[in-house]
């Protein structure tokens, strides 16, 4: 802005004003204000030349638009990535490079948990994976999820629930569970993963069903059922329907007994015999 008559320039908004100058006699003008506020000129009556006053200080005006926010990674893996159900549980280690702190979650909380924010828990058979995020925050980005595939297998017990999980219902293992169930019935060793298959015998109108089967988990049940026509309904064998005991004992492993269960046709032109475990 322009000096009125003597007096500085107002400057606008940030800005220093400028001085004020003489009206009379022999007088320098005044400063000019900071910031960048001009100098007044000065006046000398006697015509010696006399310089005008300094300007103010200036000042230089930074506008930050936006700020960049750096990007950070996630350090995270399980080594190994395999535990048994009934393991201990463990810590699990995942850092991201800003130090912000890293969220796990598990994708299925029927074989794996967290709690505990770091605390990874083994309570059913079966794949999970274990995923670490770390959502960013005013200066850094979010990173990357890092995923990682755990493989919890069934433990070595002496109950269905020591192998594929404590509270884990047959029918909620999915399509399979009444499967891993009787496989876990039969075959006699504390794993899910030796099966001795039935055999069966036919002597006259009787049909004999031999099989291994576990003795040491009294959850478990396993009956001899039979019928004449499959469209009917399945009933317990009238006679022992949990089976005798064989007197080959061959082979059979501790906590196991060899069963035979045995139904008499009788007249009947057809006759089917099953095993049939529950809990």
């Amino acid at each position: 802005m322009s000096a009125t008559s003597n007096v500085g320039a107002t400057a606008p908004d940030g800005g220093g004003n400028g001085g004020t100058g003489p009206t009379s006699g022999s007088l320098s003008g005044t400063n000019g204000f900071a910031p960048g506020g001009g100098g007044a000129g000065s006046r000398n009556s006697s015509g010696t030349v006399t310089a005008g006053a300094s300007g103010g200080t200036g000042q230089i005006i930074l506008t930050v638009q936006s700020v960049a926010k750096v990007p950070q990674t996630i350090t995270f893996g399980l080594d190994p990535a395999t535990a048994k159900v009934g393991d201990a549980a463990r810590t699990v280690i995942a850092t991201s490079s800003s130090g912000l702190p890293v969220t796990l979650a598990s994708s299925d909380p029927a074989v794996a948990t967290i709690t505990s924010g770091n605390t990874l828990n083994f309570v059913g058979a079966g794949t999970v994976t274990i995923t670490a995020t770390q959502v960013g925050n005013t200066n850094y980005d979010a990173a990357i999820p890092v995923p990682v595939i755990f493989t919890v297998g069934a433990s070595i017990g002496a109950t269905f629930s020591g192998v594929f999980g404590s509270g884990v219902d047959p029918a909620g293992i999915g399509t399979d569970g009444l499967a891993y169930l009787m496989k876990y019935s039969l075959g006699g060793t504390n794993t899910n993963d030796n099966v001795s298959l039935p055999t069966v015998a036919l002597n006259g109108n009787s049909l004999t069903m031999t099989a291994v089967v576990r003795t040491n988990d009294t959850n478990i049940q396993i009956v001899g059922q039979w019928i004449t026509d499959l469209t009917g309904t399945w009933s317990d064998i009238p006679t022992n329907p949990n089976g005798t005991a064989s007197t080959n004992t061959n082979n059979v492993p501790t906590d196991c007994q060899r069963r035979d269960f045995s139904v008499n046709g009788g007249t009947n032109n057809r006759t089917f015999l099953r095993l049939k475990a529950s809990q």
